[in-house]
């Protein structure tokens, strides 16, 4: 399992305040997304709501001491974790509560909080728990669209939408009477949310009985605002607190999450997927923590309070406050804001919790001495816990695997303290090279850097463009002529939302970005494809309050203007999009007939989508959908549905049978690929650590392939180069806890073009960063070229025969100093023959 949460930030202080409250937080992301606009529902029972249907399981003795508890559960989820749901309750009534089961079918928030305020009026309502897709109200206001679960909280005051577009614009006289807390899986990108459930309800009884403890102590981090976390000593006695601008970094806070804390209090520039740890830093900054890192690390720590913007809006895919909860052993609260955050000392959370109240009356407290700035705080996970359960350490889960397992020969192509991930790829037919796109936390926050490879030998990554504000989800692909784009979502200047921008490959750079929309609403997720000199970027647009699927086509001379292309009741997200002899198949995740279904559309070479069809089965929750076309018109289509990947083919305008590829339960991201007709690859990430392959050909699927074993991977990418030559890509971490990507040949006998197994290559910095000389280590068969190129790509240094250990004096070829600066080294890589890159850091 995996499980992304965001820490607020507020690491200790002393008495004296260093920041006042109410300074905005800086909104940064690392790849430059913006959260998508208004979210899962609208606002009103005028809004839909005539179907919602409400199922009462139980009923409560009269006014415990302590209130009640209701608990509202999503209809699809209650028989696949009722017993879990009764241990809960059962844990509940131990603590003093009376306890409400509601099962709901086809919620909507006027329904929802028409049942909440009905429960209040009976008397001794203490809070709520939303278990599974319940939606939230949404507002609109200077700071975008965003989703408040305060709509919950607050029993009396007055909601208003004036413009009837289905989003609060005002509230008067709101406070919140009863505490909220969330437990809502349906949008990350590994696990079901019956299995997530089921395991958050075992960690979370494992932790009241005592069988799962962490030192009582709280850790107080303070990145970009310091002095605000002081009011953690009224709750904590022993607290670790981070405030050095210079040793507040990625590194070191990722290497703090293992060190075993009860209580985490996080300050960073943040987006609903990454931290970014840039104050005080060098120029080169100092890393980002990416949603992708968090499950995999699996921080020892049960309660985060992220004092960072948009964490806690959790309707994003894999959003950093639910990644934290989400995860194998510890998370249970997260306490973050769904919209930009402004700094805050917690004083009356901390305060409460130094009475002995639960974790969810002191947000409850907090939240009403704080609605100016923090309406759209959210408590994700269970708030009737407590603090202080007494334990020791338990030691880091230990994580099996290595690069050297499986089938693929891999080069790594980024080094270094950034993160990389978020990977995708395309081969060009023109040139017949494969072009590679992810994000990076280089130089600070997020951005995309780019490269290419026309055999083995990959060039230096490069940075595709230089926004001051979050650049995220890169994609990549061709127009068949020579023409390579890559579109990505942006914050760029605009914090209240993200915009679609696309840059073009010149050959030897890529070209100005051209911003392709310029609207209030979040626009995120693209994905490119083209043939004939025209193309297709696609994304998807939150508005309104729900998220739709949109794209612009370029013509051969010019992007036409933005179309929408489905925009049904119920939400479409995640769009991919692929060409295939002269017409366009396009995938997307959508809400139909209250399941989570995968939607197939296609477009003639220039012209409109057709009508939507449905292309998966059954009731479980499909997510991740991929499409390829197969060069004769027809199309692969790939997803995960319930941790299992599921595949079809389309042929001649009809699709064939569905076919479980991988039927394990704990599968996740496909990527698929096809080299033409019944020639089709599919891979995905395995138990969040393995690469698995599967290839299939006119006589069916092959057997399942591992292809990389590694502590942890987040994302793949396959492309064809030749019809009988498969790359692919991928983002993974090492023991080290870094994040890089590794590109490599599915030819089990190593990289394709030799003919036999090639020797092991490697290149290291044992020191990094370095002074003059620069100590590398080589380990080959013989001796190999070595190139060091800097972040442009100009070739700085080259040696041509070099083994084992080696000193570079940091001076190019004609014996000048190289700059201080940032360089990747490459060892091998000529005539076919395996390579391998690091990236070093030199300091004058």
């Amino acid at each position: 399992m995996r499980f992304l949460t965001i820490l607020l930030a507020s690491a200790l202080a002393g008495s004296a305040m260093a920041v006042p409250e109410g300074i905005p937080i800086e909104y940064s992301d690392p790849h430059g997304r913006s959260p998508s606009p208004a979210a899962r529902t609208r606002a009103f029972d005028s809004r839909g709501g005539e179907s919602t249907t409400f199922t009462m399981h139980g009923s409560p003795a009269p006014c415990s001491a302590d209130g009640t508890i209701l608990i509202i559960v999503e209809s699809d989820l209650w028989a696949g974790i009722e017993d879990a749901l009764m241990t809960y309750g059962d844990d509940l009534s131990a603590d003093g509560y009376d306890v409400v089961y509601l099962e709901v079918s086809d919620p909507t928030p006027g329904a929802v909080k028409g049942a909440i305020c009905a429960q209040f009026q009976m008397g001794w309502l203490e809070g709520v728990v939303l278990v599974g897709n319940i939606p939230a109200g949404w507002m609109e206001g200077s700071e975008g669209e965003y989703p408040v679960d305060l709509y919950y909280m607050d029993m009396d005051g007055t909601w208003t939408d004036s413009d009837g577009d289905g989003l609060f614009d005002s509230a008067t006289g709101w406070a919140p009477e009863v505490f909220v807390g969330r437990l809502t899986p349906t949008w990350l990108s590994y696990g079901t949310s019956v299995e997530l459930l089921n395991e958050y309800f075992a960690k979370n009884h494992a932790y009241r009985t005592g069988a799962l403890t962490l030192p009582d102590r709280a850790l107080a981090y303070e990145e970009a605002f310091t002095g605000l976390t002081g009011y953690l000593t009224l709750a904590y006695s022993d607290v670790t607190l981070k405030a050095d601008p210079a040793g507040t970094t990625a590194d070191d806070y990722r290497a703090e999450l293992q060190n075993g804390y009860e209580w985490v209090h996080l300050i960073a520039h943040s987006s609903p997927w990454g931290s970014s740890f840039h104050v005080g830093a060098p120029p080169a900054g100092a890393g980002t923590v990416n949603n992708y890192e968090v499950a995999p690390l699996d921080p020892q720590a049960f309660f985060f309070v992220l004092n960072c913007c948009t964490h806690g809006r959790w309707t994003e895919i894999d959003n950093m406050a639910g990644c934290y909860i989400w995860g194998d052993t510890y998370g249970l609260v997260a306490i973050a804001q769904a919209k930009t955050d402004y700094t805050n000392d917690y004083q009356e959370l901390y305060q409460q919790l130094a009475s002995g109240e639960s974790i969810g009356e002191a947000f409850r407290v907090w939240l009403a001495g704080n609605l100016e700035y923090e309406h759209a705080a959210v408590l994700l996970g269970d708030p009737t816990l407590l603090p202080h359960g007494n334990g020791t350490r338990l030691g880091m889960p230990s994580h099996g695997g290595g690069w050297g397992e499986g089938n693929w020969a891999a080069s790594q192509l980024t080094s270094g303290i950034h993160s990389e991930g978020d990977v995708d790829a395309c081969a060009d037919p023109a040139s017949g090279e494969v072009f590679s796109v992810f994000g990076t936390s280089s130089t600070v926050r997020a951005n995309i850097l780019g490269t290419c490879s026309t055999g083995d030998t990959w060039i230096v990554p490069m940075q595709i463009c230089e926004h001051e504000y979050w650049d995220w989800h890169p994609a990549v692909g061709v127009d068949g002529q020579g023409e390579v784009w890559t579109a990505w979502q942006s914050m760029n200047d605009n914090i209240d939302g993200y915009d679609i921008y696309v840059s073009s490959w010149n050959g030897s750079s890529w070209d100005a970005a051209v911003q392709l929309t310029d609207t209030d609403a979040f626009e995120v997720e693209p994905s490119v494809a083209g043939g004939s000199g025209k193309g297709w970027v696609v994304w998807q647009r939150w508005a309104g309050g729900e998220s739709d699927i949109v794209g612009r086509m370029w013509t051969g001379t010019a992007w036409a203007s933005a179309a929408e292309i489905s925009a049904a009741d119920g939400d479409e997200r995640v769009p991919d999009i692929a060409r295939s002899a002269g017409s366009y198949g396009l995938v997307y995740q959508a809400e139909r007939e209250g399941h989570l279904a995968i939607c197939f559309r296609d477009a003639p070479e220039s012209g409109a989508f057709a009508s939507e069809t449905v292309i998966s089965s059954g009731t479980g929750a499909c997510r991740e959908p991929a499409v390829a076309g197969d060069g004769a018109s027809g199309f692969w289509a790939a997803w995960e549905q319930d941790g299992c990947i599921r595949v079809r083919h389309r042929d001649a305008g009809a699709w064939g049978p569905e076919v479980t590829v991988c039927p394990t339960g704990t599968a996740s991201r496909p990527a698929i690929a096809s080299s033409g007709g019944e020639a089709a690859s599919v891979a995905w990430i395995e138990d969040g650590s393995t690469a698995m392959l599967k290839i299939h050909t006119a006589s069916g699927w092959g057997p399942g392939l591992t292809g990389a074993a590694c502590p942890a991977i987040e994302s793949l990418a396959l492309a064809y180069r030749t019809a009988d030559h498969l790359v692919a890509l991928y983002g993974a971490r090492d023991a080290a806890l870094h994040w890089d990507i590794w590109a490599a040949s599915t030819d089990p006998t190593g990289m394709s073009g030799g003919g036999e197994a090639q020797g092991v290559m490697r290149v290291t910095t044992p020191q990094n960063p370095s002074f003059a000389p620069v100590q590398l280590e080589i380990t080959s068969e013989g001796a190999v070229p070595l190139r060091i190129f800097d972040l442009t790509g100009r070739l700085v240094f080259a040696a041509e025969e070099v083994t084992g250990s080696f000193a570079w004096d940091a001076c190019d070829g004609s014996g000048s100093p190289a700059p201080a600066g940032l360089y990747l080294v490459r060892a091998g890589g000529e005539a076919a023959g395996p390579s391998s890159t690091c990236s070093l850091i030199l300091l004058r």
